[in-house]
């Protein structure tokens, strides 16, 4: 496949997978505009000028709309920006005053000519990974406040990111594992599978394909190849559902991008995350 037809896969089904969990939505411009309470994660725009198939054209009216709908709320209006997203959408986000804050990498790993992978170091005594049981309220609980905590230590979670991770967790198609030390959740990671159909002139083509996401680990447990065990059993799980390829993002220079790489995944392309900075408006914790 061409990293092109792999982004507009991976960007509408994240778009699909976000609109399911956002509190509020709204599609724009080939993309999803996503809020809740200001400050979490989930405050965000995906997929602009995207599509499956053809890229879509950004307006200078779709821009203030975007704009509009974030800071109604008193949010930093934000967007994460694909390299194959239709020109206009730079322009416009540029023109309106966006600038770059980040970036974020998405990997991909081909499933179905690429050997299975196995973690190359064992875990250490009395660390298992299990499956969490969406319907154990205590046990989704426990889960979320743990990725949190990795996410965000040494500064608490706040319980709004804990109630999202929550709600992702619960979702039909999300599976999430649980590294345990005892009772205790100390790392964890989500897959999700998706097929969707990328048409492309002509031709409409099924694709299937698994997304491994949220892989924390506590500080204390970290460089103990708990990371590597997530991802090589996610793996597991995405082949044992037939998907065609993975995907897994992550920062520039993270744990998680370095693991990534042993693991077999390779850069498919880099996103740029833009933002429009404002007095009284909320950024992304």
């Amino acid at each position: 496949m061409e990293l092109s037809d792999i982004a507009m896969l991976e960007e509408g089904r994240l778009c699909n997978a976000l609109e399911v969990i956002a509190p509020e939505s709204r599609r724009l411009a080939g993309g999803l505009l996503t809020r809740g309470d200001p400050g979490t994660w989930i405050n965000t725009t995906s997929g602009l000028g995207m599509g499956l198939g053809a890229t879509t054209p950004v307006t200078a009216a779709d821009v203030d709309a975007l704009i509009a709908w974030f800071e109604e709320k008193g949010i930093e209006p934000r967007a994460e920006v694909c390299p194959f997203a239709h020109p206009s959408t730079w322009n416009e986000l540029g023109k309106a005053g966006f600038v770059i804050r980040t970036f974020e990498n998405v990997f991909v790993a081909d499933l179905v000519t690429s050997p299975a992978r196995s973690a190359p170091q064992p875990l250490g005594d009395g660390i298992t990974i299990v499956r969490v049981d969406r319907y154990d309220g205590a046990a989704v609980r426990a889960y979320a406040q743990a990725i949190c905590a990795g996410f965000t230590h040494p500064t608490p979670p706040p319980k709004e990111d804990i109630e999202l991770w929550m709600r992702v967790v619960r979702e039909d198609n999300c599976i999430a594992l649980a590294a345990m030390d005892g009772d205790r959740v100390v790392g964890g990671g989500c897959t999700e599978s998706a097929r969707l159909t990328l048409r492309k002139e002509a031709h409409h083509t099924s694709h299937s394909m698994a997304i491994l996401f949220g892989l924390s680990v506590l500080p204390e447990y970290r460089k103990r190849g708990i990371q590597q065990a997530m991802i090589a059993e996610r793996l597991k799980l995405a082949r044992a559902d037939g998907a065609q390829f993975a995907t897994i993002s992550a920062r520039p220079g993270v744990a998680t991008e370095r693991n990534a790489r042993r693991m077999g995944f390779e850069v498919a392309y880099t996103k740029a995350i833009v933002v429009r900075p404002g007095p009284g408006l909320r950024a992304n914790d």
